[in-house]
């Protein structure tokens, strides 16, 4: 006969209390926050690069905003299905349930750690790779005590090595942003595991989204894993199609880099300026102001430590002067011939 864990047993018990003490099943009523985070990062970066002029990348983001939407839909009737005037979850496991689960749970993963003053049960899967990219393994955390917001999961995914995207470090997996798992189609069958206490069925299913990678939902796609945000537009940029400022060191993509006629050196929108003079774009180390004129020019329209512009002037002033000048002698001569005509006559 197998010995009984007695930890086991009394972490099985503290589970099972919590989870049908009242309260508990309410919490998992709440909106999609998630996926409505994204719609409104994605509204927000169209509106930055429509006033800027980036049509490009504008319309890359209203076609990520067109796959997001659906989600929300689905998951909003989703939830309107879940609003019934009885609670969605009237089945419970057993404390013998729950107990016989958490011995098949170490059975299953790497490792099992729990905190009973904390109310947490945490296991460890082994490292995950997908498509190439090393991620590492993940501690998916279930919480069973009181949660102060009620609007996301009890239950976090954690890396323990973390692999971040280059992007954006809160995003460890493609399907994780800030300890949060974007579920997909299986986020009912997870949160009806959970509310449940079927311990196994829970963990096995989180652990199955972390193997997996859904393209159309990411929050990073693999594809883009090591690629960096173009610093004027925001667009997600791979590495082989991004471009480094020599000036600043910021990331930029193809459509917003400017190629210095100057140096040839890459710069982005910040680091760049028009020539008073030829009207040419170039960065900020090839232009200089003249204590002339205090006007920015290129190497290039500088004659004499002048830019063109101020030659122009000159000239222009040199020939209005020229001008003045020979009417003043013409004035004088063609007074005193008058007045010679006029004694003559």
């Amino acid at each position: 006969m197998t010995p009984i864990n007695k930890r086991l047993i009394r972490l099985a018990v503290a589970i099972h209390t919590s989870l049908t003490g009242s309260g508990h099943q309410d919490r998992f009523i709440d909106l999609p926050y998630t996926s409505w985070q994204r719609c409104f990062d994605l509204v927000r970066q169209i509106r930055r690069a429509q006033l800027r002029g980036w049509q490009l990348a504008a319309q890359e983001r209203v076609t990520d905003l067109r796959l997001v939407i659906p989600t929300v839909q689905a998951e909003l009737a989703h939830l309107l299905s879940r609003v019934p005037a009885e609670p969605p979850y009237k089945k419970l496991t057993t404390v013998g349930d729950i107990y016989r689960d958490l011995l098949a749970v170490e059975e299953e993963f790497e490792e099992i750690n729990f905190d009973m003053k904390r109310s947490w049960l945490s296991v460890t899967t082994e490292p995950i790779e997908l498509e190439g990219i090393y991620l590492g393994p993940f501690d998916i955390r279930f919480i069973w005590g009181p949660t102060p917001n009620r609007e996301v999961p009890a239950y976090r995914v954690i890396a323990r090595d973390p692999h971040p995207a280059e992007s954006r470090d809160n995003v460890t997996h493609p399907h994780v942003v800030d300890e949060l798992l974007c579920e997909g189609d299986g986020k009912h069958a997870i949160r009806q595991a959970f509310a449940q206490g079927r311990l196994l069925d829970f963990f096995t299913l989180v652990a199955g989204v972390l193997r997996n990678y859904n393209s159309e939902s990411p929050f990073v796609e693999l594809s883009m894993w090591y690629g960096q945000s173009c610093s004027d537009c925001s667009t997600l940029v791979s590495e082989d199609e991004s471009f480094t400022c020599q000036r600043c060191d910021e990331t930029v993509c193809r459509e917003c880099e400017v190629c210095c006629p100057g140096c040839e050196n890459s710069a982005c929108s910040n680091c760049v300026a028009t020539c008073a003079a030829c009207d040419e774009t170039f960065c900020s180390h090839c232009l200089g102001r003249r204590a002339h004129c205090h006007e920015s020019v290129c190497s290039g329209c500088l004659e004499d430590e002048r830019c063109t512009n101020c030659h122009d002037d000159e000239e222009l002033e040199s020939v209005d002067n020229s001008a003045l000048a020979a009417r003043a002698e013409v004035q004088p001569y063609g007074l005193e011939q008058a007045l010679v005509s006029a004694r003559c006559g």
